[in-house]
């Protein structure tokens, strides 16, 4: 690891591309601040680009305070010619987040450079990460880079995924097909998915020469524990596990149709693909170069601060409990001549698609996917408010400005965009779908367990307080006087109409009320709770409490557990 010293001398002479970010932009002291340390590091000249008026201010400030160390290099548009060489560093002064955006990649192919940018909400800490891989294509190498750049480990995402952290996009792992987002997630989710972050966020996507797939599928599939697969492939030798996975007929379909479940990606705007030859640097056949080149493209798109070189370096490292060899094109090693011409039967468009050939070493595409600009959809179509879910205890679920509100259903017609900030926070809201539920159920339990627990309570009281004991009863006398409280309730509540004549195990039938849209009932057999979407049913039938959606359990205080439970989705 080089020294401190040793690096913002490489940084002052100008042989390093660096990223930073101001945090206050519309503040002329931030810029100040950050020129005057640059200057102390041994830069000499300092450029600028405004790209609005209030950018023009800023400058008078940081051209009266530095002098012929300060100059303006454009008052917006198009970078001027050979900036990047007159000045040591280069100010991208005002403009929004999409202005920045196209302004720093004017920097992509400048071999050597300093950028100082405005935070915007394109910043990497305030928007979530997604990554996407290929099995077998580096997966382990994905997640190493996504950290050297900064992200941290989030893992299964939420419903309101944290800005600077990188998760799956569906489930616990990263080999989210574009079909299981596109099409099946889409036909699961409300409003057709179109509230899903992904779309309004980043992604990474991982691939890699699929012939190479095929080899580390070969060697890694088969083993016990690495996946289910091993109960299929363990018992086959290598060239037999390469002969079924080019093309598995019943199962696994041919090595083709594997990798093409994942070519969609190549093509959604705000995914950047990046191949594993270009990740696995001189180590691994490729180059550093390119490695650099790569990641410095993911800091300009991304807003992500640090110097490059240092970003390849940390992502540079290869311990994986997963990761084998890790060498380009080591197919041509491993391979049988007879597995290779049974690929090149199969329809060569999945290898045209990722830029693969016979002689590749870097996918051919790999620059242009490099120079694509990165395209995330607006939060616009977010103000509209829109029904997530119906009656759930009452209240209709609304999404609106990827907030969720819960509207009782009393409250009649509702537009949440008509209402004020006071109003809206009358409603039980929180930032995801399942705090919502929890906080109405909590209000339901409010609203009907405590006080059924209240009245319990007063009972053993009353109870206690006419005792004719002395002293205060056992622990077994409270719980035969708590189960005596529980009867007298369930005598109290009017009678149902009688048992079906000859079937004992029924026997009188007495409504306990209502409990979270159940319907209650004692019986002989159970105390039983019908859910009243069921419509009118008859109490008195004994299989009743078999069917699906009825609960039944001994004792009321368990029925109400169990409907709670039920509610949340717990298991009981």
């Amino acid at each position: 690891m080089q020294s401190a010293t040793m690096r913002e001398g490489r940084q002052a002479s100008g042989s390093i591309r660096s990223l930073q970010f101001v945090s206050e932009p519309a503040n002329p002291s931030s810029w100040t601040s950050a020129v005057r340390e640059l200057l102390q590091r041994g830069h000499r000249t300092i450029g600028a680009r405004l790209f609005d008026d209030a950018a023009g201010e800023i400058a008078s400030v940081l051209a009266a305070e530095f002098g012929d160390a300060f100059e303006v290099s454009e008052q917006g548009g198009e970078a001027t010619s050979g900036s990047s060489q007159r000045f040591d560093v280069i100010l991208l002064i005002g403009g929004g987040a999409d202005k920045i955006s196209d302004a720093l990649l004017d920097y992509l192919a400048v071999a050597a450079v300093t950028l100082v940018a405005p935070v915007t909400a394109r910043y990497c800490k305030n928007l979530p990460l997604y990554l996407i891989s290929i099995p077998k294509a580096g997966t382990h190498l994905l997640f190493r880079l996504a950290e050297a750049l900064g992200y941290a480990t989030g893992g299964v995402a939420p419903e309101q995924p944290k800005g600077g952290h990188w998760y799956y996009l569906l489930h616990s792992n990263a080999h989210t097909t574009a079909r299981d987002f596109f099409r099946d997630e889409l036909q699961r989710a409300p409003f057709g998915n179109r509230a899903h972050p992904f779309m309004r966020s980043p992604a990474l996507f991982n691939y890699r020469n699929p012939r190479d797939i095929l080899v580390s599928e070969a060697n890694y599939w088969h083993v016990d524990g690495n996946s289910p697969l091993s109960v299929l492939l363990g018992q086959l030798s290598f060239e037999q596990r390469v002969a079924r996975l080019i093309d598995d007929r019943w199962l696994l379909g041919s090595i083709r149709d594997r990798v093409g479940e994942f070519a969609a990606w190549l093509d959604c705007t705000n995914v950047i693909p990046v191949s594993f030859e270009e990740m696995v640097g001189d180590a691994g056949g490729g180059s550093d170069t390119a490695f650099d080149a790569l990641v410095w493209s993911l800091q300009l798109k991304l807003h992500v601060p640090g110097i490059t070189e240092d970003i390849r370096s940390a992502a540079s490292g290869r311990s994986s409990p997963t990761f084998r060899e890790g060498r380009i094109n080591g197919w041509r090693q491993a391979l049988p001549a007879e597995a290779v011409g049974r690929i090149e039967a199969l329809p060569q468009d999945f290898m045209e698609m990722f830029g693969y050939d016979a002689s590749s070493v870097l996918p051919r595409h790999a620059e242009a996917f490099r120079r694509r600009p990165l395209n995330v959809m607006s939060t616009a179509q977010l103000s509209v408010p829109y029904l997530i879910e119906t009656d759930f205890l009452g209240h209709n679920i609304v999404s609106y400005r990827q907030h969720f509100h819960a509207v009782p259903l009393t409250a009649g017609a509702v537009d949440l965009s008509e209402l004020s900030e006071e109003e809206l926070a009358k409603f039980v809201n929180g930032e995801n779908l399942s705090s919502v539920r929890a906080r109405i159920i909590a209000k339901e339990v409010e609203r009907q367990v405590v006080p059924t627990v209240e009245h319990l309570v007063r009972s053993e009281l009353k109870g206690l307080r006419n005792s004719n004991f002395d002293s205060g009863p056992l622990e077994s006398d409270l719980a035969c006087q708590s189960q005596a409280s529980v009867q007298r309730i369930s005598e109290n509540a009017a009678s149902a109409p009688p048992a079906s004549p000859g079937d004992e195990r029924v026997g009188q039938v007495h409504s306990l009320g209502s409990f979270l849209k159940y319907n209650l009932f004692r019986r002989r057999d159970c105390v039983i709770a019908v859910p009243m979407r069921l419509g009118p049913v008859d109490p008195n039938v004994y299989e009743l409490r078999f069917n699906p959606g009825v609960i039944a359990s001994s004792g009321l205080i368990a029925t109400q557990i169990r409907i709670l439970c039920a509610q949340i989705g717990w298991d009981y």
